[in-house]
């Protein structure tokens, strides 16, 4: 996240090395995000609850830009279903059911801290 940043600002020292352009961004929201779902189930495992990590997916520049990493993962899923890659890639225990009962509730979680955070935003 803070390399992101550093790069997306200016440091052209590193612009030479990695790109920073919407298809890096968009893939880096995806590991952010998938991170923040393995995250919660194992925050669930220990605490008992649902609670997701955030990262840079849910910056308000990044709000003000539909879609939401949440939502292109649901279409996503609805599509692929259970050859959905990172479910496939058994980022997730259980049947696909079960990963979209605990994705609603992740996803919930994080509109929460958006919600806190940004109230100009509705989602």
């Amino acid at each position: 996240m803070c390399l992101t940043f550093c790069v997306s600002q200016g440091c052209s020292s590193l612009r030479r090395v990695i790109k920073v352009d919407g298809e890096y961004e968009e893939c880096f929201f995806l590991f952010e995000y998938l991170f923040a779902i393995a995250s919660a189930f194992e925050h669930r495992e220990v605490w008992g609850a649902v609670a997701a990590p955030v990262g840079s997916y849910i910056w308000e520049r990044n709000l003000r830009n539909p879609p939401f990493i949440f939502d292109v993962t649901d279409k996503e899923l609805s599509l692929q279903r259970e050859s959905w890659g990172p479910f496939k890639a058994g980022i997730f225990d259980g049947t696909l059911e079960e990963f979209l009962v605990f994705k609603q509730q992740v996803d919930e979680s994080i509109k929460n801290v958006i919600r806190n955070h940004y109230s100009s935003i509705s989602i």
